[in-house]
């Protein structure tokens, strides 16, 4: 691009693509250390500079592209997990709660049933982690699977939901869902008198920032890098995949914040100028 360095056309490009959406190799004839660090900071995925050889220069491209490749793949099966990891023994109180009202509430039960239809086509209806999805179809699995909560627990879990009006936000599928579960599962369940769970999103000039805040048993920031760095941590992987999926395709993860004993909340960032991933 006439006028412009390769550092500024490498921010641009970062702009609208991840690292891991398009990789960049940076040719140049500067090779001074400081150099190299600002290609970085700019976003390039790697460095080579001139003069240099041809097999090398190829075998970097290949190498971009494999790890490309592998990240997707991890993070398609980690998604395909997601979606599977509906908890045997939430289905099976759920219907234990749905034939508890039969009797005493049949509208009840049947009201139970549609959202217990909601939820499950919800989660198996977002096949692909590069399809982006409308924020409201999001919303309405939330609201499914916290219908259904509130019917099993009561008045032990009160929730607070807050969007800007139509809702029309592309975002990528499954995000607020699994952080909403984390929220009751964790946050408020522990809790003997229970709590209450706040969804809000702003719709900001650059951004649109949606959190999910609970006023349960909270955690330490142990336990925060636990969830979202160990791999051994199963609890966690509904977490951990957002974040994942959220840095590669926004280049920033999720930001989460709590105290041990007054609750947790979680921030999700979905850039104006990227909404689609594109």
């Amino acid at each position: 691009m006439p006028g412009k360095s390769g550092y500024e056309i490498c921010r641009l490009i970062r702009e609208q693509y991840s690292l891991l959406q398009l990789p960049i190799l940076m040719l140049t004839v500067r090779d001074s250390q400081e150099d190299i660090l600002k290609a970085f900071e700019v976003g390039a995925n790697d460095y080579l500079a001139k003069p240099f050889n041809k097999r090398e220069m190829l075998a970097r491209v290949r190498t971009l592209l494999t790890l490309k490749r592998t990240m997707t793949e991890v993070l398609s099966s980690e998604m395909r997990f997601l979606q599977a990891q509906i908890r045997p023994h939430f289905l099976y109180n759920t219907l234990n709660t749905i034939m508890g009202f039969c009797r005493k509430d049949p509208e009840k039960a049947r009201e139970l049933l549609d959202q217990l239809s909601c939820y499950l086509r919800g989660k198996f209806k977002f096949g692909e982690m590069d399809k982006f999805i409308l924020l409201k179809e999001e919303l309405e699995l939330v609201k499914a699977y916290l219908h259904i909560e509130k019917a099993r627990f009561g008045d032990r879990l009160q929730v607070v939901s807050s969007f800007p009006a139509g809702a029309n936000y592309w975002i990528p599928p499954l995000i607020l869902q699994p952080l909403v579960e984390n929220a009751v599962r964790h946050g408020i369940y522990p809790r003997k008198e229970g709590g209450t769970i706040v969804i809000k999103a702003e719709d900001l000039a650059d951004a649109l920032v949606i959190s999910i805040k609970d006023d349960g048993v909270g955690m330490s920031k142990t336990k925060i890098e636990e969830i979202l760095n160990t791999q051994k941590e199963i609890d966690g992987i509904g977490l951990r995949n957002v974040n994942q999926r959220l840095k590669s395709h926004y280049g920033q993860g999720l930001s989460i914040s709590s105290e041990e004993g007054r609750g947790t909340t979680v921030m999700v960032r979905i850039p104006k100028n990227r909404e689609r991933g594109s």
